[in-house]
């Protein structure tokens, strides 16, 4: 199986950045449970997944990072990406 991280410049759970205090939202794509998705709004940066209570990291296989109308919200990749036994990672933009 193939995994990917994809980090994406566009436009649902409780990231919380410290240098902006504006939360990105956590949610799971509908068709794929599988599959992790963080949508940030603008001003927002994300220095750590907020995976800390999440009881499904082991069945992750793809992780998704959507900014709005700036590059963002990652700077770099946070160090508990590591936490994701299942993720590989390609990155696109």
């Amino acid at each position: 199986m193939n995994f990917v991280l994809i980090l994406l410049v566009g436009s649902n759970s409780q990231t919380t950045t410290t240098q902006s205090l504006i939360s990105c939202i956590r949610r799971f794509d509908i068709d794929n449970n599988q599959t992790l998705i963080f949508d940030c709004p603008v001003g927002s940066t994300m220095e750590t997944f907020d995976i800390d209570n999440l009881t499904m990291i082991d069945t992750i296989e793809k992780l998704q990072v959507f900014g709005t109308y700036v590059r963002g919200p990652l700077k770099f990749i946070p160090e508990n990406i590591c936490n994701f036994t299942k993720l590989k990672v390609n990155i696109t933009r």
